[in-house]
């Protein structure tokens, strides 16, 4: 990681390659470049914040138009007379530095030897000349506007044109800060610092409460001392990309109504982004965090992303009350994300839309905090790393829910979350996880925290997992709802797979007049194949919290997941049938190994009916009532010999054997092997039973 003053050496040499000396502003790398119309919009130079899907900007030389900044620079704001250098000389706009002509507002605080200027000392009163020369500058900036040329529509780029300037401090309209800013302030440097002059004169970039119009541009630009956007409005987009940020910035109370970009900006210090209003896109990308950042009771109304974003410090990622909502119009992500659509019969969840807030890849060295976030839309902590503590206190996750391959190394409380509404957003919402601390999932209710089972397959505890305890009826009913579940979220996935495999056949069908429709049969045999998948996510969702309870020592949750485990595997519609009957005679007759009391009732079932009825009404069925009286436990007597295998063939000794077996010499031995066999198989599954319910060990 790179340290600030390694950052900003970086910048300044790449600002002396760049060339802001004089004759250097007539190159076309300073060109003021033109936007071709698309779509009713133009977009500008000075911040590559257009991605490639965007016009091409236009270079080279544009009659009537000025393109050059050396143009800008020569032009009179107040009367628009382009000046000779002589007239600037005189006027005392250009300056030499080690014989090289610069305009002021480019003119560097030390040369390429290290000798200070007079930007040096931010105390001296040439910075009021400039700062004046600034303002009139910013006062004739304007919305830009469209040109005709070649009968093509292009935009002119009328805001204030100060790239590469070297300024102390903000300067503002000259009206007052109600009137909107036109800037491009691409590379700007704000060398204003607290360190070095202190005071309010030069120590804060104080744009705060100020009013930007379109494409007010900041990209890689850098502020020595500490950026206050403060309360400031954004009309349209802005960008921050690459910007540095030495003593930090301030943008509590901003309001964003464009799309906003952050793209490797550098916060050396805490960056505040309280109560601020993201109308669009808000791109944090690649950005670092040196020293925290708080978005406490932000309102981001379209895509939020971090992905790959560096958080450090001690109270960093600090989103308080945040609250997203979800945009109509979807965007794509250029990055490859897991769908279910070929390895696991599902159509893409089309999860990654507006809305979505995407933490894929990023960092967090230090503890982050999420308290009552509200994600309306998709929330995608994807392969994540936590280092320190992390907590969604009262978060409401109400769309997709994404941690997968995340890392968590301490503690990690998702106490008090609302899971989603609809299960296939948070199936398998913790694959491949790893919790290194301990996780919490409690809820104030105590039944919320097993509403979402399905959510940990594939999870890894290596350490403590404290979960609600709901009475075992309440817990029932949660897995029951979950299992029936994955029927409607099976519903869903094969009505979203037919429409886009239609429009596969369509595309792939376009020069013939009949397409094949998807059939009713392939519908239900997808719908079949992700029910199974569902249940499966299911089943070792329940297998990862029963290891996390054994690890645990908590023997009734142990068994409890246990049971849910097995009945999900159940239910899976490609198990095959024997396995099926397997199966449910094992849940009908112990529980899946959990009831005591099961297997003791059918053990009497077994003994009572099966032979002791057996014995005394059809073995003598020929004598009187005082007989079968008499002969009632000699039955049962019998009976048990057989249930319990007492002795070998006990049964042989007992009066009634010659008579049975000569009235029944086939039924006789074959219902008491039955019994023996069901009888060996209850006394297995009670003795089971008992092992699991007392703790008993080998």
């Amino acid at each position: 990681m790179k340290t600030l003053e390694q950052v900003e050496q970086e910048w300044w040499e790449l600002w002396w390659q760049l060339d802001y000396s004089w004759a250097r502003l007539s190159d076309n790398k300073h060109a003021i470049r033109l936007v071709q119309q698309r779509s009713g919009s133009y977009h500008f130079t000075g911040g590559g914040f257009v991605p490639d899907n965007r016009p091409s900007l236009l270079s080279g030389s544009v009659s009537r138009v000025e393109t050059m900044l050396q143009d800008y620079w020569r032009r009179d704001p107040d009367t628009g007379a382009l000046r000779d250098d002589e007239v600037m000389k005189a006027a005392g706009e250009l300056k030499e530095c080690d014989g090289t002509l610069f305009h002021i507002a480019h003119l560097p605080p030390r040369t390429k030897s290290g000798q200070p200027t007079w930007k040096a000392n931010l105390k001296d009163q040439k910075w009021e000349q400039l700062e004046s020369l600034i303002a009139r500058r910013i006062g004739a900036a304007a919305e830009s506007t469209v040109i005709e040329l070649e009968g093509s529509r292009y935009a002119k780029d009328n805001r204030a044109q100060l790239q590469g300037t070297v300024l102390r401090r903000a300067v503002t309209h000259p009206q007052g800060r109600e009137k909107p800013l036109h800037l491009n302030c691409q590379r700007t440097a704000f060398i204003g610092s607290n360190d070095e002059s202190g005071g309010s004169v030069s120590g804060v970039t104080d744009y705060s409460r100020c009013t930007f119009g379109h494409e007010a541009s900041f990209y890689d630009s850098l502020f020595l001392g500490r950026a206050s956007f403060q309360g400031a409005t954004f009309s349209g987009n802005a960008v921050f990309g690459q910007a540095v940020f030495s003593k930090g910035g301030s943008f509590k109370f901003a309001k964003f109504s464009g799309e906003i970009m952050f793209r490797r900006a550098s916060f050396f210090k805490i960056g505040n982004f309280s109560q601020a209003a993201f109308s669009r896109v808000a791109d944090f990308a690649d950005s670092s965090f040196f020293d925290g950042v708080v978005f406490d009771g932000c309102l981001f109304s379209a895509l939020a992303t971090f992905e790959r974003a560096t958080f450090s410090g001690k109270m960093e990622a600090v989103l308080w009350g945040l609250t997203l909502y979800q945009d109509e119009k979807s965007i794509k992500i250029s990055r490859p994300r897991r769908t279910y659509a070929d390895e696991q019969g599902r159509a893409p969840d089309g999860f990654y839309n507006r809305g979505c807030t995407s933490f894929f890849q990023c960092v967090f060295k230090g503890s982050a905090w999420f308290i009552s976030a509200g994600f309306h839309g998709g929330c995608h902590f994807d392969e994540a790393t936590f280092a320190d503590d992390v907590g969604f206190w009262d978060a409401r996750f109400l769309g997709r829910m994404d941690f997968s391959s995340a890392v968590f190394e301490k503690t990690a409380s998702f106490e008090n979350i609302t899971w989603p509404e609809v299960a296939r957003y948070w199936h398998g919402a913790f694959n491949r996880a790893r919790f290194h601390g301990p996780a919490r999932f409690q809820t104030a209710s105590g039944n919320e925290g097993f509403r979402a089972m399905a959510a940990f397959d594939g999870v890894v505890f290596k350490d403590e997992v404290v979960l609600d305890w709901p009475r075992e009826s309440a817990a029932d009913q949660a897995f029951e709802g979950q299992r029936s579940a994955t029927r409607d979220a099976a519903r869903t996935d094969a009505e979203e797979w037919a429409k886009a495999e239609l429009d596969r056949r369509e595309r792939a069908n376009a020069g013939n007049q009949t397409v094949a429709l998807v059939t009713e049969r392939e519908k239900r045999e997808r719908e079949r194949n992700s029910r199974d998948c569902r249940l499966r996510e299911l089943e070792r969702g329940c297998r990862a919290l029963r290891q996390a309870m054994e690890k645990a020592a908590d023997k009734p949750r142990e068994r409890m997941f246990h049971r849910y485990e097995m009945f999900a595997r159940t239910s899976l519609c490609s198990m095959l049938w024997s396995e099926k009957i397997v199966s449910l005679f094992y849940r009908w007759l112990s529980n899946y190994g959990d009831s005591i009391a099961r297997p003791l009732g059918w053990l009497l079932v077994v003994l009572l009916p099966m032979f002791g009825v057996m014995y005394t009404v059809w073995g003598v069925a020929t004598v009187s009532w005082e007989v079968l009286l008499s002969a009632l436990p000699h039955g049962l007597a019998v009976s048990a010999a057989r249930l319990f295998l007492i002795g070998p063939w006990n049964s042989e000794k007992n009066p009634l054997y010659p008579t049975l077996m000569a009235k029944s010499p086939i039924l006789f031995p074959t219902v008491a092997t039955l019994e023996s066999i069901l009888g060996g198989i209850l006394i297995f599954l009670l003795a089971l039973a008992i092992r699991r319910r007392f703790h008993v060990r080998d």
